[in-house]
Parts: structure tokens; C-alpha cells; sequence
């Protein structure tokens, strides 16, 4: 027995099994345009720069704290071993996150069979994202796309073929352990998905799901004992820790504000979502279904707590969308799995309202582009003016940055090398942008800062001359004047 697809009992239901997987496949190929044409804005954008940077000068990967990492740096890694041009690898470090999730949608529904699933997987790719698309190497996503795979495995069930199953069990351990090394919002994803399939089986004694949520559980203690205090996560976990001294202004908080002004003030990211939980919350009260919608509602209302909490003291818009991401897999999951397929509707409405849905989310993930493009030529120009004085390292002060267009600027000196380097090696330059009032001390001829953030040094002779050439003897010149 295999429980993904749900036949109503229509008549064109087989029809159905062949047309939704056209909507992944559709849903993939436009993503990957995507991240084909806008490769600089995805891949020459703060923590991506610093990956990639990093992996071609090591000529290795790079795993920033999360072994999961790993997944999606073969391919650029092979296009470094191979010395393919700069423009070649920066293509495939954006591609990869794609092709790693078709490759994902591919077994959900040709290898499992489960199609609701594979359904599932474009939603949570594009029901709440919006500019974290050009955010390309954030964990979030692929934890995403690993817990909608997890469910997947988890739904499996052939009677008839043991080996299989314990196959398929035995990699849902796996997937278990690769969730463990990608995000922490994993946690509640893989725990959402156990507890929902308990809850429709009515099998609330099962040994194998009772097992996943104790291991779920304890990988989850075990990454909040270990992490810490002055890592990130470390941060996030001491603000959960600390959540009374947010409670008295509560609804006042960014992260709800955040969600406010993004439910309300038009489709771009959150509304569609809205449409598609109503649709779910209906459903389940015209079918009774009340220990479910319960569940849902309150597993949303408790992840929109936490998260709330975790972020109290505020953080950029593309950080917040990103910590909300996981919205979307609590409504996607009920949606494919039981509205999709069971409501008394015609089935061409449905694929025609499924379908409708993925349009408009990525028609705006399409426009979310805007943003970005403007960041990558800005950064462009800022380049060839650099160029035109002749000099190949500068610093010049955040306040005469362009912030509005720029944003974030501990990861220029990477993102200005990786840019400036994709026509030649000859072409690098790099660019510091310092604090009012202090400039670094390190103004030695012969090394380059690789961070505005921690400020690392690198020699000049220790570049990867391949794809970045500065000199040696070369000093950094002080831009004193505004650049916008």
C-alpha cells in the first residue's frame, strides 16, 4: 500500500496523476531560468559571496557550520577542479540548489510515487518566499525541501515488499540526520510531519513514527546543549531562553509587525498563503476533521511564537522572510495531502486553482528581482569607477556607499572581487567599506581583507590566481567622497 495519491473516486483522477507532476516539472525549469539569468544576484550576495570565495580559494568546500552544505557545492566544486571560467562556476553554485531539489521532486513522485508530496515541494519553494530566492545559499530552503522528502518517506508503506521498507525507513533516518546539519527549523518540520500522519492514520501507538519523534527530539536537545551562547544559533536559542522579558510587548515585536505589513498590504508574499490555509481550515471543518485542524492551527500559532521571540530584537526584511519560510510547509502539507485531493470539486478546477497559485508566487519571486538588480549594478559601476583610478584595493566609508542599494556590506570585499573577476583575473578589485572614523590598521602592500565583518586577512600572493590577480606591492587607496 502506497498512501500518497487520494482517489475521490472521480473518473479522471487517473488523468490527474499525469498532469500535477507537469506543474513540478514547470515550477523547476522556471526556477532554473531564473537562476541561470540572475546567477550574480543570487551567488554575489553576502553569505553566497563568502561560500564561494572560500570554495575557490581553497579549491575545496566549504562547510560554514552546517554539513549540509555540502549537498549543493559538488557541482561548483567539480567546475573549480576542472578550471571552468568564474562565470561557469558562479552559474553552477546557483543551479545547484535547484537541480538538488528536482532531483528531490524527481523520487517523490516517480520513486515513492507521491504525488501530493512532490506538490507539496513547490509550495514550500514558493508559498512564503519571495526575495529569499536570491538568498541562495540560506539552509532554510533545502531544510524545506529535506522535511518534505522526510514526510514523504515517512507516508511510504508497501506491505507486500519488506526489504523496501526497511529501506525507505532507513533513509528517513538519514534524512533525519542531513535535517539535524542543515537548520534548527527543521526540528519542527520533521515533528509536524510524524505527529499529522499519526493523527490521519488514527495509529497513535505506532513504533516506528514514536521512534522518529523520540530521535527528532533528542538530535533537537542535543544541537541546543552543544551550540554556543556566542555562535548565532547560540543567540537565537538564549532569546527562546529569555522569552519572558518579551512577553509584556508581545504583539508590538518586529517579526509580527513583519508579518502585518506583508499580509496586508498586497500578494506579494503572504496572502496567497492566507488563501491557501483558509482553504484548509474550511476543509476541515466541513469534514469534521477537528483534531487536525487543531493541530495545524496550533503548530502554526506556536512556531509564530517561538520565531517571534527568536528575532525579538528585529533584523532586515530578507531575515525575517527567511525565518518564516517554514509557514509554508505547516500549510502546504494539509493542503496536498488532503484538500488536493479528496475535496468534492472537479479535478481541473483544482489543478486550474493549484496551478493559479504557483503563477502568482513566482510571478513575484520574478519581481522580487528588481532589488536585487539594482544591487548588482550598482556594485558594477562602483567597480569601473574604482577601475578607472587605476588602484585595485580601496576603502571607503559606509557612509558614502549607497546603503539603500548596497544594504549589507560585510561581504563587499568578496562580492566586489568576485564581480570585478568574472570578465579576467586582471580585472580584480576589491573594495573595504570602513566605519566612520576608523580605518583598519593593516594597510600592508601585500594583503587583502576578505571581510568587512571579521576582517580576516589574506596575502595577495595567496589568491587564487586563477580567477583573482592583485599584486603584490599594490597598497589600498582611502576613497574620501561619496560614490552613488
Amino acid at each position: 500500500m502506497v498512501i500518497p495519491f487520494r482517489d475521490t473516486g472521480n473518473a479522471t483522477t487517473e488523468i490527474m496523476k499525469l498532469k500535477y507532476p507537469i506543474i513540478g516539472h514547470l515550477f523547476f525549469l522556471f526556477s532554473f531560468i531564473l537562476s541561470v539569468l540572475y546567477y550574480k544576484e543570487r551567488i554575489i550576495h553576502i553569505d553566497s559571496a563568502h561560500y564561494m570565495f572560500s570554495m575557490i580559494q581553497s579549491e575545496s568546500f566549504y562547510i560554514g557550520g552546517r554539513f549540509g552544505d555540502i549537498f549543493s557545492q559538488i557541482l561548483p566544486w567539480l567546475a573549480i577542479k576542472a578550471g571552468l571560467p568564474l562565470r561557469i562556476i558562479l552559474i553552477s553554485y546557483s543551479v545547484s540548489f535547484i537541480l538538488i531539489f528536482y532531483l528531490i521532486y524527481l523520487f517523490c513522485i516517480y520513486g515513492l510515487k507521491n504525488i501530493s508530496a512532490g506538490m507539496s515541494l513547490v509550495l514550500v519553494l514558493c508559498l512564503c518566499t519571495s526575495g529569499t530566492f536570491y538568498y541562495a545559499v540560506t539552509e532554510v530552503h533545502q531544510g524545506l525541501v529535506f522535511s518534505v522528502f522526510f514526510f514523504a518517506l515517512i507516508s511510504y508503506s508497501d506491505i507486500g515488499n519488506i526489504r523496501r521498507n526497511i529501506l525507505i525507513r532507513t533513509l528517513a533516518v538519514f534524512t533525519v540526520v542531513i535535517c539535524y546539519y542543515l537548520h534548527p527549523t527543521t526540528f519542527f518540520m520533521l515533528l509536524f510531519s510524524v505527529i499529522f500522519l499519526m493523527i490521519d492514520l488514527r495509529i497513535f501507538t505506532n513504533k516506528f513514527y514514536l521512534s522518529m519523534i523520540i530521535l527528532v527530539i533528542f538530535l533537537f536537545l542535543l544541537r541546543l546543549f552543544i551550540t554556543p551562547e556566542n555562535a548565532p544559533e547560540g543567540r537565537e536559542y538564549s532569546a527562546i531562553r529569555n522569552f519572558s522579558e518579551y512577553l509584556s510587548r508581545f504583539w508590538h515585536l518586529g517579526p509580527l509587525g513583519f508579518l502585518r505589513v506583508n499580509s496586508g498590504q498586497n500578494t506579494f508574499v503572504y496572502v496567497i498563503a492566507e488563501i491557501v490555509l483558509s482553504t484548509v481550515v474550511i476543509f476541515y471543518i466541513f469534514t469534521k476533521q477537528f483534531l487536525k485542524l487543531t493541530f495545524v492551527l496550533l503548530t502554526i500559532g506556536f512556531f509564530i511564537t517561538v520565531n517571534t521571540f527568536v528575532y525579538a530584537e528585529g533584523n532586515s526584511g530578507l531575515v525575517l522572510e527567511k525565518s518564516f519560510l517554514p509557514l509554508s510547509f505547516f500549510i502546504a502539507i494539509p493542503f496536498t495531502h488532503d484538500v488536493l485531493f479528496r475535496i468534492k470539486f472537479n479535478q481541473n478546477i483544482v489543478f486550474i486553482f493549484l496551478l493559479t497559485i504557483i503563477i502568482f508566487r513566482t510571478r513575484d519571486i520574478s519581481r522580487s528581482s528588481r532589488g536585487y538588480r539594482n544591487r548588482i549594478h550598482y556594485m558594477s559601476e562602483l567597480c569601473r569607477e574604482m577601475r578607472e583610478t587605476g588602484g585595485k584595493k580601496f576603502f571607503i566609508k559606509r557612509e558614502n556607499l549607497n546603503l539603500d542599494k548596497i544594504s549589507i556590506t560585510w561581504a563587499l570585499p568578496t562580492e566586489t572581487m568576485l564581480l570585478s573577476s568574472i570578465p579576467s583575473p586582471d580585472s580584480c578589485i576589491t573594495i573595504y567599506g570602513y566605519e566612520n572614523g576608523y580605518i583598519p590598521l593593516a594597510l600592508a602592500t601585500n594583503q587583502v581583507y576578505i571581510s568587512g565583518f571579521t576582517a580576516p586577512l589574506e596575502e595577495s600572493s595567496k589568491l587564487n590566481s586563477t580567477y583573482f590577480h592583485i599584486a603584490s606591492g599594490i597598497g589600498y587607496q582611502v576613497i574620501d567622497r561619496e560614490v552613488r
